[in-house]
């Protein structure tokens, strides 16, 4: 997904979320993924924001896992973090990417 001086938003209800990549350029993106489930982890977001925000949103049951740059701008993870319960695995989502003059934040 791009966007480029103004904005977009993506919503996905994937049974089997795996990923993808969202780019802003001088504007900004929403994710909402928290009606989406990851089947077989980790899936892996790649989330770029040059002077402009990215802001995703995840179930509460998923574990966040944070790889980006900041250069200049800001890489949150403002989520609650769920512990195992019992032997089911905790979904994971991986977000690489940078953040140039801009932010990337990810919430439940």
């Amino acid at each position: 997904q791009f966007a480029a001086f103004g904005g977009g938003e993506l919503k996905s209800d994937a049974k089997d979320f795996r990923g993808g990549e969202v780019l802003t350029v001088f504007g900004g993106y929403q994710v909402d993924l928290r009606k989406a489930a990851i089947a077989r982890s980790p899936a892996i977001l790649h989330a770029n924001a040059m002077f402009g925000g990215i802001e995703i949103r995840v179930p509460r049951t998923w574990r966040v896992v944070l790889d980006g740059l900041p250069l200049l701008g800001g890489y949150s993870d403002e989520t609650e973090h769920p512990d195992a319960q019992g032997d089911a695995p905790v979904p994971e989502l991986i977000v690489k990417g940078f953040a140039s003059f801009g932010g990337v934040v990810v919430k439940n």
